[in-house]
């Protein structure tokens, strides 16, 4: 049988569930950039073996995440992400309420 969870139950597991979200976007360029080198380490070991096809694969895998890992870096050059989303610097305004902020 199924029980229901209480409403603080479920906020206790959404609130969980958002603190791995950001942990895992935190370390996502350093987890990107080992599953391309992974990528990498197996299509030399598939092409030292003799298996073309899966060489070509994973190199494919691997120059797309290295593609993937310069373009990730060259965005964040460009805009850099900020937690105060919701505050607009130019106009000194909040997007929310759209007042001015003095």
């Amino acid at each position: 049988m199924i029980t229901s969870m209480s409403d603080s139950t479920k906020i206790g597991v959404f609130v969980h569930l958002l603190d791995i979200i950001i942990k895992v976007c935190r370390y996502f360029p350093i987890i990107s950039l080992f599953l391309a080198s992974l990528n990498l380490l197996l299509a030399v070991n598939d092409f030292l073996a003799n298996s073309i096809g899966f060489g070509i694969l994973h190199s494919l895998f691997a120059i797309g995440g290295f593609i993937f890992l310069a373009q990730m870096h060259q965005i964040d050059k460009v805009h850099p992400f900020e937690f105060r989303s919701s505050y607009n610097k130019i106009k000194k305004t909040s997007i929310v309420g759209r007042r001015s902020l003095k």
